[in-house]
């Protein structure tokens, strides 16, 4: 999951500024199923400015193309907080 307005001066992953939000793996799912996944040990990133008015989040399988969800609904909790 890539969150489009983290600061990529401030995020990195393997060393290279990075959007990725977080790595979620899941399985083998057959279309129409369900699956909640919860961080235990959340990460706090770095925005790309104090104030936002929209976040889009992109979501990309292993091959790192878009995700193709048939048009079903992903739901996506994120909790922020003012340093």
């Amino acid at each position: 999951m890539h969150l489009h307005q983290l600061s990529t001066t401030a995020n990195f992953v393997d060393g290279a500024p990075s959007t990725l939000l977080a790595l979620v793996g899941l399985d083998n799912y057959l279309y129409g199923d369900t699956k909640t996944i919860r961080f235990d040990n959340p990460e706090f990133k770095h925005l790309i400015k104090d104030s936002i008015s929209e976040l889009k989040v992109s979501i990309y399988d292993d091959k790192g193309k878009i995700t193709d969800n048939h048009q079903r609904r992903i739901s996506l909790g994120l909790e922020f907080v003012k340093q």
